[in-house]
């Protein structure tokens, strides 16, 4: 779930973002001006934006992003990330195997659950704490791999877990199977899942799922959305 307000992403956005909402890997699309009206049943394409904007919301395996000021919060409801952000700041939480971050003003504070870690960092600086099975800077399975480099994160797990790595207020993320992959380049979110996932690439406060300029294009292969927006 994603939070941002200017220059960001929004699942529930105003301007240039992006509303979508699904129900089992499914796109439901209504567009108010200059947008794309779409209901499917299963495996379909249905979404609301209003003014250029989408908002998706997803039920399994799926994103949930609710941005505010070029932050981005993520929230997913199995094996998923969920972020919350502050100010170019990164929170991460996730349910099961998963990483939760929680960052104030460049730094970050992870914390997880199961086999998880978590770090607490203040100002660029790293400090983890983990609890059972403890941390490893390479880990495999329901593991963390963190590595930070000046108000960046970068975390690398093997299944149901969270790869980030952020470049200035920039979050990217991997994962496998039921996972979110966002990669973003300035206030830009980019996500790729495979599998009943969300694939979005956006470019300076422009989102798409290859999309060019408030401009939304989702392609997905079975069970997944595909739309082709071209919002004025």
């Amino acid at each position: 779930m994603c939070k941002t307000t200017n220059t960001a992403l929004m699942c529930k956005t105003t301007n240039t973002a992006l509303m979508c909402k699904t129900t089992n890997t499914a796109l439901m699309c209504e567009t108010t001006n200059t947008a794309l009206m779409c209901e499917t049943t299963n495996t379909a394409l249905m979404c609301e934006t209003t003014n250029t904007a989408l908002m998706c919301e997803t039920t399994n395996t799926a994103l949930m992003c609710e941005t505010t000021n070029t932050a981005l919060m993520c929230e997913t409801t199995n094996t998923a990330l969920m972020c919350e952000t502050t100010n170019t700041a990164l929170m991460c939480e996730t349910t099961n195997t998963a990483l939760m971050c929680e960052t104030t003003n460049t730094a970050l504070m992870c914390e997880t659950t199961n086999t998880a870690l978590m770090c607490k960092t203040t100002n660029t600086a790293l400090m983890c704490e983990t609890t059972n099975t403890a941390l490893m800077c390479e880990t495999t399975n329901t593991a963390l791999m963190c590595e930070t480099t000046n108000t960046a994160l970068m975390c690398e797990t093997t299944n149901t877990a969270l790869m980030c790595e952020t470049t200035n207020t920039a979050l990217m993320c991997e994962t496998t199977n039921t996972a979110l992959m966002c990669q973003t380049t300035n206030t830009a979110l980019m996500c790729e899942t495979t599998n009943t996932a969300l694939m979005c690439k956006t470019t300076n406060t422009a989102l798409m799922c290859e999309t060019t300029n408030t401009a939304l294009m989702c392609k997905t292969t079975n069970t997944a959305l595909m739309c082709k927006l071209i919002l004025h």
